[in-house]
């Protein structure tokens, strides 16, 4: 006979893995309520017997609670059943973050309703309390009950770097980008790639990275386009590599933009471009991934587009720009828009920055020779 699961939905798998005495069995536990501000409060013994000691810290009553024990006949505020199941999820729907170390599987369980970047500065908080300055490792796992699932999982030392999966934009930096979208088209890439012939050829060194973007940045800017700096990173090996990409606006309304930005995109090995119609900001047009090469590891294909249904990127989604070898590459910061140069010996400066320092240095070397017949 099939045995019967203990829990009927999201709302009682979340209560049973909080449930005190469940969570103590395997030795000692720890407990958390932290508010929508980051502040964390101790919780000695259930998260429901504190909110019966300090009702007005959630804005509820006593009186309140013990009705609605009474409704499902439970004993307030002992009885772990429906009514605790109410209250406290009415509780995390308003911000509140609770915490539980489980013993048994040697990590601490974060419920939280959604996840976005209030929780993420909360948390942050939290592990900041929990680790009191020291360098502690320990895993959390992360409940939604509002997407009624486990959303993933991160750890102490990793959050304090800010290397938690899901990515944090400032949000006045991102929208002074964004702005230009409302006039014109818009599109993001990097010329940042592991290795040549599809990831499996000669690898590309940091240094090399580095001067193929700069050359990106001096066609971008050749080609007439305004250009922003982004600075983002990408999960990789458990860690979070940093890369250059760039924020390009069509502000001379050329029209161009897609078919440069496809060519750049095949020029320089990149899985895929973002590209942003005007408008896609206030949601009159969607952004999307465009797919620029037909690599095994490229789930996009050559054209392929991936549209983003919220109309475009915004801080509590992950931005891809590009694909590295199959990881998603996301946003972190906004860096300083670039000018291009002011003439000829500019632009050459700019080139030669472009070539890495043996290419500069010999392509100097050969401009003597010519002057002086060497």
């Amino acid at each position: 006979m099939k045995q019967e699961n203990k829990y009927k939905n999201i709302a009682d798998i979340v209560e049973g893995w909080s449930d005190f005495k469940d969570a103590t069995r395997g030795g000692n536990t720890k407990a958390h309520w932290v508010n929508p501000s980051g502040k964390v409060y101790v919780v000695p013994d259930t998260h429901i017997e504190f909110v019966a000691r300090k009702p007005k810290l959630f804005n509820t009553t006593v009186e309140e609670m013990e009705k609605l024990y009474d409704k499902y006949d439970e004993k307030f505020p002992k009885q772990e059943g429906k009514a605790r199941v109410e209250i406290l999820t009415d509780i995390v729907k308003k911000g509140w973050i609770r915490t539980r170390f489980r013993p048994r599987e040697g990590a601490w369980v974060a419920e939280t309703w959604k996840w976005g970047s209030r929780e993420k500065k909360a948390l942050i908080n939290w592990v900041k309390y929990e680790t009191n300055g020291k360098k502690v490792q320990f895993r959390i796992n992360f409940i939604s009950t509002s997407k009624n699932k486990i959303i993933g999982h991160s750890y102490s030392l990793d959050m304090l770097g800010e290397q938690v999966v899901e990515n944090v934009i400032n949000e006045s930096s991102l929208s002074r980008v964004w702005s230009h979208n409302e006039k014109h088209d818009c599109g993001a890439m990097t010329a940042f790639r592991n290795a040549a012939d599809c990831g499996e050829g000669e690898k590309y060194t940091n240094k090399i990275n580095k001067a193929r973007n700069q050359k990106l940045l001096a066609k971008l800017l050749g080609m007439g386009y305004g250009v922003t700096k982004l600075i983002g990173k990408y999960p990789e090996g458990g860690k979070s590599s940093k890369e250059l990409s760039f924020f390009i606006v069509d502000k001379d309304d050329k029209g161009n933009l897609l078919k440069d930005l496809k060519k750049l995109g095949k020029i320089f090995e990149q899985d895929s471009v973002l590209i942003v119609p005007k408008g896609s900001v206030n949601k009159e047009a969607k952004s999307y991934l465009l797919g620029t090469n037909n690599c095994k590891n490229n789930w996009l294909g050559m054209n392929g587009k991936e549209y983003f249904s919220g109309g475009y990127p915004g801080t509590s989604s992950k931005i891809y720009t590009s694909y590295v070898n199959g990881r998603p590459f996301m946003f972190e910061e906004v860096g300083e828009e670039v000018h291009p140069p002011g003439n000829g010996m500019g632009w050459w400066a700019m080139d030669l920055k472009s070539k890495t320092q043996d290419g500069w240095m010999n392509e100097i070397m050969n401009i003597l020779k010519d002057e002086d017949g060497i």
